[in-house]
């Protein structure tokens, strides 16, 4: 494997597959080290007992293959071992065009702010800082999470969720550390584990997200105003 291929790989599982397994436990997910490999590690269907969880599997694994269909990934299911974890790999790095605002409106017809979100998102003045990278990293995996568990689906209005609740941290705070980005997604307000928890895309997007009334961030005038403008910006 070439070294940019491995980075990028390297990227997806650290920096996204890895803090999505975690966060959506409500399990903290700073750092990507090698005891955090057993969180990718599956069930071998071939050698495996037949507790019903892994007969459900066996079902899934084996009905695919008989109908030429492609597997259904999720990211919080369990893993199955031997080509499927390689397909899985595949499958998830086809997603990434999700972190690409270019390629996600090239691809989708978004609606309301979701467009404005995207190109704000990609040209904000602030935007390189680590801090700001670590919020980006929040808004990617609840992203990825979503379109996961259902697909495109009222995507803008996802986009548009997903952007209040990762950027008012970015607002809220004058510096955003590694932790500081950790602790707020396992706080009180964990969007993944709200999203885990919904059927249906409804009861994700109904859910509601508290108004800023506060900005102690700098470099984020483009972020201040898209929140004003959607109503989530209440200063005092």
């Amino acid at each position: 494997m070439e070294n940019s291929n491995g980075d990028v790989l390297e990227a997806l599982f650290g920096e996204h597959l890895y803090r999505i397994r975690r966060w959506i436990t409500g399990k903290p997910a700073r750092y990507f080290g090698k005891d955090d490999v057993a969180l990718f590690k599956g069930v071998n269907l071939a050698n495996s007992e037949a507790f019903p969880c892994v007969s459900a599997l066996r079902i899934v694994h084996n009905k695919v293959d008989e109908l030429h269909m492609a597997f259904p990934f999720q990211l919080d299911q369990t893993i199955i071992n031997g080509r499927r974890f390689f397909e899985m790999i595949k499958h998830y790095q086809g997603l990434t065009f999700l972190f690409n605002g270019s390629a996600l409106m090239e691809r989708y017809k978004l609606e309301g702010y979701a467009r404005e979100i995207l190109m704000v998102l990609a040209d904000y003045q602030g935007r390189h800082r680590t801090g700001d990278r670590y919020v980006r990293t929040m808004f990617d995996c609840l992203l990825l999470y979503y379109f996961d568990k259902f697909g495109a689906t009222h995507l803008s209005k996802a986009i548009e969720k997903i952007f209040i609740w990762a950027y008012a941290l970015r607002l809220d705070m004058y510096s955003v550390q590694l932790a500081s980005m950790d602790n707020y997604v396992v706080g009180r307000q964990n969007m993944f584990k709200v999203l885990r928890e919904a059927t249906n895309p409804q009861l994700f997007l109904q859910y509601e997200v508290p108004t800023v009334t506060k900005v102690n961030g700098t470099k984020i005038d483009e972020l201040k105003a898209l929140f004003n403008k959607m109503g989530y910006l209440d200063e005092r």
